[in-house]
C-alpha cells in the first residue's frame, strides 16, 4: 500500500537491487537520505523516482537495476552459501548475480546462455559487482551435456514475456504478429526437462518465467 502511495499512476519507478556484497541495506538506505533521495525499500529491493543510473551507487556496482520480479527469483531458490549453482539461461545474469550476493561469494555459479556477448556483459556486471564465483559458460539448455550435478538448478527460461508488458508494450504488437507459443512452449518443456536430469539428489530446481500465459507456466510445471 504504501508503494501505491509512493508512486501514483502514471509516474515513472526505477527499481534496483542492493548489492550486499560492497554495502549492506541500513548504509545504502542511510546514504540516500543523506542524498536527499526518495525512495522506498523491502530488503535489498530500491524503488526510486529519479533514476540512479549516472550517480556513483550504480557506477561503483553499489545497485544494480533489475525488476521485483526478477529479484524475488533469486530469494525464491535462495541457495546456501557454498552451494553449487546451475543458471540454465542467465543472460542478462541478474539472477546469478543476485544468487551470488545471497551466497556471499562461496561456492560456485554456472551461468549459461547461447550467445558469447551476452555472457560477457554478464562477467562485466561480475567484475563491477564484486562477484567471484561465477562462471560463464556457452551452452544451448535444452541439449548441453554438464559434467556434474548442482545443489540448485534454475532453469529461467525464454517465454512470450506477456508479464513484462506493462514495462516493454512493443511485446504485446510482438506476441500478436510473430511469437509462435507453440513452440516457446516446446522449447521450455525441452530446458526444463534437460535441466532438471543435472540437479543433485534432494537438490532444488527452480522454473520461473516473465509471462502469466498458464501454457508456459502452470501447464508447463505440471
Amino acid at each position: 500500500d504504501k508503494l501505491k502511495d509512493f508512486f501514483k499512476v502514471g509516474s515513472s519507478i526505477n527499481t534496483y537491487r542492493i548489492n550486499t556484497l560492497k554495502v549492506d541495506i541500513d548504509t545504502l538506505c542511510s546514504k540516500l537520505k543523506s542524498d536527499g533521495i526518495e525512495f522506498e525499500n523491502e530488503d535489498v529491493i530500491i524503488q526510486t523516482k529519479e533514476s540512479l543510473i549516472n550517480t556513483s551507487y550504480f557506477k561503483e556496482g553499489l545497485i544494480i537495476a533489475q525488476d521485483v520480479s526478477s529479484i524475488k527469483v533469486g530469494q525464491v531458490v535462495n541457495p546456501k552459501k557454498g552451494a553449487k549453482v546451475l543458471d540454465a539461461c542467465s543472460a542478462p545474469g541478474g539472477k546469478s548475480l543476485h544468487m551470488a550476493a545471497i551466497m556471499e561469494n562461496t561456492g560456485s555459479i554456472t551461468s549459461c546462455d547461447v550467445y558469447e556477448h551476452k555472457l560477457n556483459k554478464i562477467v562485466d556486471n561480475a567484475n563491477k559487482l564484486g562477484v567471484k564465483i561465477i562462471t560463464p559458460l556457452l551452452a544451448d539448455a535444452t541439449s548441453y551435456i554438464y559434467k556434474e550435478e548442482y545443489d540448485y538448478v534454475l532453469a529461467d527460461v525464454p517465454c512470450s514475456g506477456l508479464g513484462v508488458i506493462r514495462r516493454k508494450p512493443e511485446i504485446k504488437t510482438k506476441a500478436d504478429a510473430e511469437l509462435d507459443f507453440a513452440e516457446l512452449v516446446q522449447r521450455q518443456k525441452e530446458i526444463l526437462e534437460a535441466a532438471s536430469s543435472y540437479v543433485k539428489q534432494g537438490g532444488t530446481l527452480v522454473y520461473s518465467t516473465c509471462t502469466v500465459n498458464p501454457d508456459e507456466n502452470e501447464k508447463q510445471v505440471e
